[in-house]
This record gives C-alpha cells, structure tokens and sequence, in this order.
C-alpha cells in the first residue's frame, strides 16, 4: 500500500502541477513515509522502525 501510495501522489503532481521527482527522491519519500505511518505503533522503540527497513 505504501509504494501505491507514493506512486500515486508521484503521478498527480506529475499531472496536475507539472512537477517532477528524480527516482531517488521518490524512494526517499516512500521511506518518510513509511517511518511516520509506523511512528504511531512504534512510537516508544523507534529502532523497531529501522530494524523493519533494514529486513526489506
């Protein structure tokens, strides 16, 4: 859900605003992303957060 989500906001302001992100910025977004949805279950042990990327 969180790569369709990125995309999908990616592909918007592509459409509607005539902006573009370079793939790096899009994966860097994609990963804030992911760390603020899990700060609200993580919120106590935030290396949680980077042990989960780092299984990826």
């Amino acid at each position: 859900m969180l790569f369709w989500w990125t995309i999908w906001k990616e592909r918007n302001s592509s459409n509607f605003h005539n902006k573009s992100c370079p793939l790096h910025k899009i994966k860097m977004n994609c990963i804030i992303t992911f760390c603020y949805w899990c700060s609200s279950e993580y919120i106590d042990d935030p290396v949680a957060i980077v042990d989960i990327l780092g299984s990826l």
